[in-house]
């Protein structure tokens, strides 16, 4: 395949991770929105700058990926759909962007964090990263539509002194402040232990 020949000629073959519980509808939206309307951008961006250009996978990780994301799947062979795996880690490792295109939905932003620790960098949309203490261009990439999130992803595909910078950032912002240590610390000026404990 193209990705293989696109490694055995020297060329770095890109790849795009988006992990979650697949089965729950707002990871099931920002999987079918990456693929429907953000990932067909990206490809024609890395095949407009430069002649030939490296090839780029997006891998969907988490369990119960709905039909319409497995349909979508099977017509693309540049997209991979994990299904459930028992740790995520070796697959978020192999990322060269970590994207969060979530739309819709609330809740932890342990993805996020979880690929910061891991020194991915990350493009997010507003929801994807709400509730956390990131500046957009430093810790990551901000983007609510689907041609500036493109641009992004690709931005920092085609540049590995941005990715390293942004990586580092996010790691540092994350053992700074959400470390558990950290967290733990923040909350015990918080709560007071009942009597007797």
């Amino acid at each position: 395949n193209s990705a293989t020949q696109g490694a055995s000629q020297g060329k770095k073959d890109f790849c795009l991770v988006y992990s979650g519980l697949m089965g729950w509808h707002p990871n099931n939206d920002a999987a079918l929105y990456f693929l429907r309307k953000i990932f067909p951008l990206v490809k024609q961006r890395m095949a407009s700058e430069g002649d030939e250009p490296a090839p780029v996978r997006f891998m969907i990780v988490g369990k119960d990926p709905s039909p319409a994301v497995t349909a979508l799947a099977q017509k693309d062979p540049a997209v991979i759909v994990t299904g459930f795996v028992e740790d995520v880690r070796p697959l978020v490792e192999q990322a060269d962007v970590v994207v969060v295109p979530l739309r819709i939905g609330s809740g932890t932003r342990l993805k996020i964090l979880e690929a910061m620790a891991m020194g991915r960098p990350v493009v997010s949309t507003s929801i994807g990263c709400e509730g956390l203490d990131v500046t957009d261009g430093e810790h990551l990439f901000i983007a609510d539509n689907p041609d500036v999130f493109s641009e992004r992803v690709v931005r920092l595909l085609r540049d590995p002194v941005l990715r390293e910078r942004m990586s580092q950032a996010g790691r540092r912002l994350v053992e700074e402040k959400y470390d558990w240590k950290k967290i733990e610390e923040s909350l015990a000026g918080r709560v007071t232990r009942p009597q007797g404990e």
